[in-house]
């Protein structure tokens, strides 16, 4: 290598790894950059490491987003994707508290130990308010709804999940729940909905408001709603809907037959294996003699 390409080769070095300026606007080399934003300050070194530091908190990406640290006046959280995850809480004083997470093994917390599969307590997971596990035997759900003062607690207990359940939030009229999988289970919900099974998957049902819906699988099952009618024959062979709304329609005798048509110019004829005709808004597809 000549002294001259050496010295080109010193000043291209030197230019990926010499420190940045303060701009507002772009980095001075691909490498390594910090800067001002506004009250915040920004420090990067490309693509391993990103740091902002602020009167807002600190947020940190660590060959992002494999590794993720944020920090403000209330809360410290740090992800290590995808298995550790941890949040505590530092402000105000009365309501501290801090989970850790290596999923799906060990979920701990102020007030939460759980063990995957032995079994545990914990609170707030998986949008249960509280869970108890003794895995596999039994569990007990909690669900809490309303103020405070006046909190509704829905209770589930399951003996060797998810065959037996029943539970209730022990209000006149509100919801509950019964299962012995697969024989029969009945569940009625917050809203007064009501669902259930007989033999599943074979008889299946559900009503709610207007809306209604079973299903003998696999003969026939019809669903209906105050915007949408669906009926089902020997599924998957024979199928049928009609959106009140729209007024479109789908018929099709699977694979052979179908005929559709619907809001954005929907359309569909198909005469399968010979011909099938598909436009669904700009877009047109054909085909004929298929797959030749």
């Amino acid at each position: 290598m000549t002294p001259r390409a050496i010295a080109l080769f010193g000043l291209l070095a030197a230019a990926c790894t010499a420190p940045g300026r303060r701009s507002s606007e772009r980095p001075l080399n691909p490498v390594y950059d910090w800067r001002n934003q506004g009250e915040a300050r920004v420090v990067q070194v490309r693509p391993f490491y990103w740091k902002k530091t602020g009167p807002e908190g600190e947020r940190v990406n660590i060959l992002g987003p494999l590794v993720r640290y944020r920090e403000d006046a209330v809360y410290r959280r740090l992800e290590i994707f995808p298995n550790v995850f941890f949040s505590a809480r530092h402000s105000p004083e009365a309501e501290r508290s801090w989970w850790f997470i290596f999923f799906p093994v060990l979920f701990l917390g102020t007030d939460d130990l759980l063990v995957f599969p032995l079994g545990g307590v914990t609170h707030g997971l998986l949008g249960i308010d509280e869970l108890l596990l003794v895995t596999p035997f039994y569990a007990r759900t909690r669900r809490y709804s309303g103020p405070e003062e006046n909190r509704v607690t829905y209770t589930v207990r399951h003996l060797f999940w998810p065959l037996i359940a029943w539970g209730s939030d022990k209000r006149p009229g509100g919801r509950r729940t019964f299962r012995i999988a697969p024989l029969y289970g009945r569940t009625v919900g917050r809203d007064g909905g009501r669902s259930g099974f007989f033999l599943w998957p074979f008889y299946t049902w559900r009503r709610k408001g207007e809306e209604h819906a079973f299903f003998l699988f696999p003969f026939f099952g019809r669903n209906v709603t105050p915007t949408r009618e669906e009926t089902t024959v020997l599924f998957p062979i024979y199928h049928h809907a009609k959106d009140h709304l729209t007024g479109g329609t789908d018929t099709a005798v699977w694979p052979f037959w179908r005929r559709a048509s619907g809001s954005d110019g929907l359309e569909v004829r198909r005469y399968w294996p010979f011909y099938e005709y598909r436009r669904a808004g700009f877009t047109t597809t054909e085909y004929a003699v298929w797959p030749i």
